[in-house]
């Protein structure tokens, strides 16, 4: 199961956490971020987390 990040009461996945909860492709989630759908927040050089509230509003067809 993933684990959901939290900061300042913002949640956040890393991608393998996205592709388990909204049962959608690696390639999906690099185009919802190539057409700024989404964004990808870096933490590090290798980790990147994406907004769960933005991913929320992506498949419940609401405006993050």
């Amino acid at each position: 199961m993933s684990q959901i990040l939290k900061e300042n009461n913002a949640k956040f996945l890393r991608l393998k956490g996205v592709l388990e909860r909204y049962s959608i492709s690696r390639s999906s989630v690099y185009n919802f971020v190539n057409s700024g759908k989404i964004r990808a927040i870096k933490v590090s050089t290798a980790i990147t987390v994406y907004s769960v509230a933005e991913l929320d509003a992506l498949f419940n067809g609401d405006v993050a």
